[in-house]
């Protein structure tokens, strides 16, 4: 039982492997694991979830390729989008403080069920070789 709560927390804010050899062979120009981010909805409507304000802590890796830029919510993709996609063009990225990437856009561009204003956000070390 322990080395299964040592393995979970070794992991945490890790890519899966299938994940992550898909995006070396894509050719990995950035990568930041276990990044401390929050992830906040506003007004998020989806089958069985309702809620005007949540904000929820995770743990993230974010990749950069050289066709596209993926995220991570704890072992799930919150963001998985190739440059050359529509979807890409209608979200928001900024840099606050120098360490922490702002990335606002609407929910139903990844999930058509739910429709909501989300923002990303993810305390980068390595954000000024991005």
């Amino acid at each position: 039982m322990f080395n299964s709560i040592r393995t979970w927390f070794t992991n945490k804010g890790k890519l899966p492997a299938a994940l992550m050899a898909e995006l070396q062979s894509e050719g990995i120009v950035l990568i930041n694991e276990k990044l401390r981010g929050t992830i906040t909805y506003r007004d998020f409507h989806a089958p069985g979830k309702r809620f005007l304000y949540n904000k929820s802590a995770f743990t993230s890796t974010v990749v950069v390729t050289k066709m596209r830029l993926s995220a991570t919510s704890y072992t799930n993709t919150a963001i998985n989008v190739p440059f050359t996609d529509e979807r890409i063009r209608k979200m928001q990225f900024s840099v606050e403080d120098g360490q922490k990437l702002l990335v606002a856009f609407d929910a139903s561009l990844f999930h058509p069920i739910g429709r909501a204003g989300s923002n990303l956000d993810l305390r980068c070390r390595m954000l000024s070789s991005f």
